[in-house]
């Protein structure tokens, strides 16, 4: 007689549940060291990307220069609107005396040099507001007459960004008299003021007659405009005063483009 001869292994429905338990628990073990892998690659990206910060904190801290004269965003074609820090208030007259020689000196000229309808431009910011000073060339002021409805039959500024939505903020500054300015929220052809639009009434500025133009003074708060700050002025040129049609527009930003505002 043979000693155990009477044992026998495991059945064949033990050895199968056997099986079925270890194909389970290894896929689960190994997405567990998966996952363990992957929280370790986060977090040592995660330090990294935390010395590189605290790098760059250390490299700009104390040298708010170089943020100065920072351009507002705009396409490569086109030429960047410099927007200075303002260090002195300015009043709203039309006359740039108080906003310094030095920054009179960073204006930009836009049109051909002193032709009829060009206009330099300066652009400043301080406490949240964008301070804007144009001097424009017009050799022919007409100014807005009350019996006309229409906005553009007389000679105008045309300011045009993003809103904080993203939608196409259009607002015009009509010339009346030298003094305070008017500004209207505007239809997508630029002649009547929006139905339904509230006043712009956040939109503040002045005019005064130079002896070549105008000088146009005006402010806007940054909060109006949207985190693209895409932004361009223009000035609507009417010399005719029986027609009041628009002779010229001489803009920030080059005409035809689906990205030029459609001044």
């Amino acid at each position: 007689m043979k000693l155990f001869s009477g044992i026998r292994g495991p059945r064949l429905g033990t050895k199968l549940m056997l099986l079925g338990f270890a194909l389970l628990v290894i896929p689960w073990l190994s997405y567990l060291q998966l996952t363990e892998m992957e929280r370790l690659l986060i977090q040592s990206r995660e330090n990294v990307q935390l010395l590189l910060a605290r790098g760059i904190s250390t490299l700009f801290n104390g040298r708010d220069d170089l943020f100065n004269d920072l351009p507002v965003s705009y396409p490569v074609e086109y030429e960047p609107l410099y927007v200075h820090p303002l260090t002195t208030s300015v009043r709203l007259d039309g006359y740039p005396g108080d906003w310094g020689s030095v920054l009179m000196e960073k204006a930009q000229h836009f049109g051909p040099v002193s032709a009829d309808g060009s206009f330099d431009l300066l652009m400043a910011e301080r406490n949240d507001q964008l301070y804007i000073y144009l001097n424009i060339f017009d050799d022919q002021r007409v100014y807005r007459s009350p019996g006309y409805l229409r906005l553009d039959t007389a000679d105008h500024v045309r300011i045009n960004f993003f809103e904080t939505n993203g939608t196409d903020g259009r607002i015009t500054l009509t010339l009346h008299e030298p003094g305070v300015a008017s500004a209207y929220r505007m239809s997508n052809d630029w002649r009547f003021a929006a139905t339904g639009a509230p006043p712009a009434n956040e939109v503040q500025g002045s005019i005064a007659e130079t002896e070549t133009g105008y000088g146009v003074e005006f402010r806007l708060p940054l909060s109006m405009m949207g985190s693209r700050r895409g932004f361009a002025v223009a000035f609507a040129d009417v010399d005719n005063q029986e027609s009041r049609e628009i002779r010229s527009v001489v803009q920030t930003l080059p005409k035809g483009d689906k990205e030029s505002f459609n001044l």
